[in-house]
């Protein structure tokens, strides 16, 4: 996604590819900046690259949970 000015950049994590898409297509067309992530590692790592206001994830996740990526959030991100 190109460097935009949007009202906020929004991370999307889902192990469900549909929903991710559903959920950031919604975001889009309400002139958000979304990024998605499938797992929590995936969101961790674009969490260390890319500015984030808000997470939106799936607590149930094969592997770390969602639960988790919030815990490491609050630690880790102003």
């Amino acid at each position: 996604m190109s460097k935009k000015s949007f009202p906020a950049m929004i991370l999307v994590v889902d192990d469900s590819a549909p929903t991710r898409e559903i959920i950031g297509r919604n975001l889009v067309a309400a002139a958000y900046g979304v990024l998605t992530a499938s797992n929590v590692q995936e969101a961790i790592s674009l969490l260390k690259k890319e500015r984030v206001d808000l997470i939106i994830t799936d607590l149930k996740m094969p592997g770390p949970s969602g639960l988790e990526l919030v815990r490491y959030a609050k630690e880790n991100m102003p």
